[in-house]
């Protein structure tokens, strides 16, 4: 479903003024009219979501209804996109920590912080992966780029290259997921929960073993078929 949205009219609404500069400070306010944005919706929660920004789906909501931190505890949502898990854990009290490379996914995060009133408890970060992240969490999310690299994608790609990033997981869509399963146990302590969405085209198998190679216990917690795929959720422990 896709709606033009008054931007002017939006951001007053929701609080503008509550925005960080990183928000504020991306748009021309009177070039507001031109702005398209989708909706998307999980459960009751409406987001808004950016036209460069990846819209969620089945692998968005397979993750969000197993966010369930415990109040006051520190959430790192990696690759946040439009803000869904970010928002998720928030309103269940979090004090959550939005990462992404697309700097437009962390102004869309703060936009729909601002619409459920919960900026108070998000902070965005651009970092690609873990790269500007400092400290440990209690709970690590993650929607990585899974889908293989084709020709196809190098094209769509070429057209899109922010966009892309969102998807694009390279050879076999492994080389995102590896790179942060190799980097993550140092942002965790003994009790941290990371869960990490991966897909049947990733292998299961392989990414349990490299996981436990790492030093972490891994294991499906719940999964999505598809009539392509499987979706599967991972849970990550310090073993």
């Amino acid at each position: 479903m896709k709606d033009l949205f008054h931007y002017a009219r939006v951001t007053v609404a929701l609080g503008m003024p509550q925005a960080s500069p990183l928000f504020l400070g991306s748009f021309n306010y009177w070039d507001c009219y031109k702005f398209s944005m989708k909706k998307t919706f999980f459960d009751d929660l409406e987001l808004v979501v950016f036209e460069d920004v990846y819209e969620p789906d089945e692998d968005s909501f397979l993750l969000a209804r197993h966010v369930r931190p415990l109040p006051g505890s520190k959430v790192l949502d990696m690759g946040c996109g439009c803000g869904i898990i970010s928002i998720v854990a928030a309103l269940k009290g979090a004090k959550v920590l939005s990462v992404d490379i697309n700097k437009s996914a962390l102004r869309n995060t703060e936009l729909n912080a601002i619409k459920h009133k919960v900026k108070s408890k998000i902070k965005v970060l651009s970092s690609d992966l873990f790269g500007n992240v400092n400290g440990v969490f209690d709970y690590i999310y993650f929607n990585p780029p899974y889908v293989p690299r084709d020709e196809n994608d190098e094209i769509l790609g070429r057209r899109h290259p922010v966009l892309s990033k969102s998807w694009d997981g390279g050879e076999k869509g492994r080389e995102v997921i590896a790179r942060f399963i190799k980097e993550v146990g140092k942002y965790m302590h003994e009790k941290t929960r990371t869960l990490m969405v991966a897909s049947s085209k990733n292998d299961f198998q392989w990414l349990i073993s490299f996981a436990g190679k790492q030093g972490l216990n891994c294991r499906i917690i719940d999964e999505k078929h598809l009539f392509f795929e499987a979706l599967g959720l991972f849970e990550l422990r310090k073993a």
